[in-house]
């Protein structure tokens, strides 16, 4: 049997009345691993057998370390097919819609919003959630900057800042201490687009930034683009 017709078989093996099976590459290492696969180590035996029958004025042509294995001997002895030659059959889990943005309901009297940025939350990897009691050192946050990034405008007048030993005498002054009760967190999440400027680096999208209800820091929900911050209701 002539090496490509050979292929052919193995890649698409017939049986009268049935569709073409979708071949699978699989590595001889992967199948000799498999101690007491049977099934494996009897189709590399009649892969040997194939080789032998090779006729002398066939060109030996280089050896690959993988063979072709009908999907469905390779589903039954392995249970799932690796590195099939076709889409697999198996309905993969759709990536989930992103919501619209949630409606923010106006602050009420001794209530404020404060801004949480997402990478020092991910460094100290620091976990809130709506009804805890919090006690923070603030300073005010770049209010225009927010102004720029949300769709939905939002007063966001405080911050908490992780790194405030690293704050101007300036931002010091700000400092203002709020005791309370969290009562409602929103995701911010912004797609990020070539600085319009021509600066050479990426920048939040104008007006693109979308704010999600969520119930803790660690409750993340669908979204486009990267979360970048988390805006904090606490009522004191």
């Amino acid at each position: 049997m002539h090496s490509a017709a050979r292929r052919i078989w193995l890649a698409h093996h017939e049986t009268p009345g049935r569709a073409p099976q979708t071949g699978v590459a699989v590595s001889r290492s992967t199948i000799g691993n498999r101690t007491g696969r049977l099934l494996g180590w009897a189709f590399v035996c009649w892969h040997a057998y194939v080789d032998a029958m090779r006729t002398e004025d066939e060109p030996e042509g280089p050896r690959s370390d993988r063979v072709v294995m009908p999907r469905r001997m390779y589903e039954s002895i392995f249970g799932s097919a690796s590195e099939v030659t076709r889409p697999s059959l198996v309905p993969r889990t759709p990536t989930p819609a992103v919501p619209p943005e949630d409606t923010v309901p106006a602050l009420r009297d001794g209530e404020s919003d404060v801004w949480l940025t997402e990478w020092q939350i991910e460094e100290d990897g620091y976990v809130v959630a709506v009804g805890d009691a919090i006690a923070w050192a603030l300073s005010a946050m770049d209010q225009p900057w927010v102004d720029r990034i949300l769709k939905v405008p939002r007063n966001v007048p405080l911050q908490l800042d992780f790194s405030a030993h690293e704050l101007t005498e300036v931002d010091r002054a700000t400092r203002r201490d709020l005791r309370g009760t969290i009562v409602r967190i929103d995701q911010v999440s912004v797609r990020f687009v070539n600085d319009p400027d021509g600066r050479g680096f990426s920048v939040p999208e104008t007006n693109g930034g979308q704010q999600h209800s969520v119930s803790s820091l660690s409750d993340r929900r669908p979204h486009r683009g990267d979360i970048i911050g988390w805006i904090v209701r606490v009522r004191s």
